[in-house]
């Protein structure tokens, strides 16, 4: 094809693509002003069901506010309703948020004897007043008014409860508490019927607190000497959120110990905080707090009752209670608090961790593991000897019969094997043998006494 016929036909191609381009974008009305659409008529899907009267549909009204609930004890709150309308009001239960949830309704018949009891000053005008009864819920008489009541127990969404023209009740949402936390209780309700359907929704911020709480979880009473430091003090507080009439009868403080007897940490006191303290603390907590007891624990170098002291690191756990006779026995204990403290004396462990713990680590059950300490003294008349009967059953232990001399020192070196098999799981921990975790030595010469070394690991299966 010649140049000239190539020209003509690329020329064509550009008038056809300007030609579909124009075509394209061309918009006769364009920037005409558009005329408003009209609206067409509407559309009834259904009629529109009468809704009750509620005092109130959320509580408490702050948003920033909740109820403060105790543990394991079940709680509820009222929400006071009316039919204000000519016509009959069907509602029934939609969903619930939580299965511990139970919805009830409640009428209160105008005929019935509370209106003219003790529900009498209630009334306005010939009127339940329904903010009145809302906030006193029902008033103080009403909890027998309820056992001449006929509630009605929501549990799906087939079954309906009609309100009557006039009629006054109450729904009953309650909850078990199960959990310690801050919630939100919801109940969705259907109104009219399952084909036309509104829905209403009642609320509850709830705070579920423990009865008894130790803010500590560890005590550590510090290191006790002779010549340095023999006793110490220490308070531990425990604080009951719900519970302002709780007395030091009520509680039960206790400390687990391996020497009863010859123990070097004992509880001194307990007493319940004056208010001015209960207001201190308060100020240094988020939570509610109704009363405040302290705890004070006295650690010596010796034993409070004489004799000589149990060199080494010493664990003890403090158990608080309550044998209030209404709590419920799982919300009785509080987390127990771990209480440390160091005797130290004229043996020293070498190769122990910051705590004093012969380190085992994790082993496999099956193998089984094994470790060495060095012991040191500046004595030259003292001897060391295994303790096997206050030490493990599950750990072999062997000590040098002679110590070896470091200068001014002597050192033994201490061996501990665990078997295979012999073991299983953490240790210590709160079970029977494992709950005490530690190898006894007894150290003699001119004033015998025994050294406690604790251990710890892991038994893997």
């Amino acid at each position: 094809m010649k140049i000239w016929a190539w020209l003509v036909a690329i020329g064509v191609l550009v008038l056809v693509i300007f030609g579909i381009t124009f075509m394209s974008n061309y918009d006769p009305d364009q920037g005409k002003q558009a005329l408003p659409t009209m609206p067409g008529p509407s559309i009834l899907t259904g009629a529109t069901s009468p809704e009750p009267e509620f005092a109130t549909k959320v509580f408490p009204l702050e948003e920033a506010d909740s109820m403060l609930q105790e543990f394991h004890k079940p709680g509820y709150h009222d929400y006071w309703l009316t039919n204000p309308h000519d016509q009959v009001i069907r509602f029934g239960l939609e969903g619930k948020k939580c299965t511990c949830t139970s919805v009830f309704y409640f009428p209160v018949p105008q005929g019935h004897p509370y209106w003219s009891g003790t529900g009498k000053p209630f009334m306005k005008e010939g009127k339940p007043d329904l903010a009145r009864l809302q906030v006193a819920q029902g008033g103080l008489g009403f909890l027998e008014t309820e056992k001449t009541l006929s509630p009605t127990e929501l549990t799906n969404r087939n079954e309906a409860v009609e309100l009557q023209p006039g009629e006054v009740g109450l729904v009953r949402m309650t909850w078990k508490n199960e959990k310690q936390q801050k919630d939100v209780m919801t109940a969705t309700f259907w109104l009219g019927t399952q084909e036309q359907k509104q829905f209403v929704r009642l609320e509850a911020r709830i705070n579920t607190q423990a009865v008894l709480l130790v803010p500590e979880a560890v005590a550590d009473l510090g290191n006790l000497s002779a010549n340095g430091k023999p006793s110490v003090e220490r308070q531990v507080a425990i604080h009951c959120p719900t519970r302002a009439n709780l007395t030091e009868k009520d509680l039960r403080v206790a400390l687990t110990s391996s020497r009863p007897g010859k123990e070097c940490v004992v509880i001194k006191e307990v007493r319940k905080a004056t208010q001015a303290q209960l207001q201190l603390k308060r100020k240094e907590t988020e939570n509610p707090l109704e009363s405040v007891f302290f705890v004070t624990l006295l650690a010596t170098w010796k034993p409070v009752e004489g004799g000589l002291p149990e060199i080494g690191p010493l664990v003890r756990r403090l158990e608080v209670s309550t044998i209030a006779p209404d709590v419920a026995e799982l919300a009785r204990y509080a987390s127990p608090v771990r209480v440390t403290c160091r005797i130290e004396g004229d043996v020293e462990v070498v190769g122990t961790d910051d705590r004093g713990y012969v380190l085992l680590n994790r082993f496999e059950r099956q193998d089984g593991t094994r470790t060495a300490v060095i012991l040191e003294t500046r004595d030259p008349g003292l001897t060391l000897e295994v303790d096997k009967e206050r030490s493990p059953t599950f750990v072999q232990v062997e000590i040098d019969k002679r110590p070896k001399v470091s200068g001014e020192r002597l050192r033994w070196e201490m061996r501990l094997v665990v078997p295979p098999g012999k073991v299983s799981g953490d240790f210590p921990r709160a079970e029977g043998v494992y709950r005490d975790c530690a190898v006894f030595l007894k150290i003699g010469g001119e004033k015998p006494r025994s050294l406690r070394i604790p251990i710890s690991g892991r038994a893997d299966n």
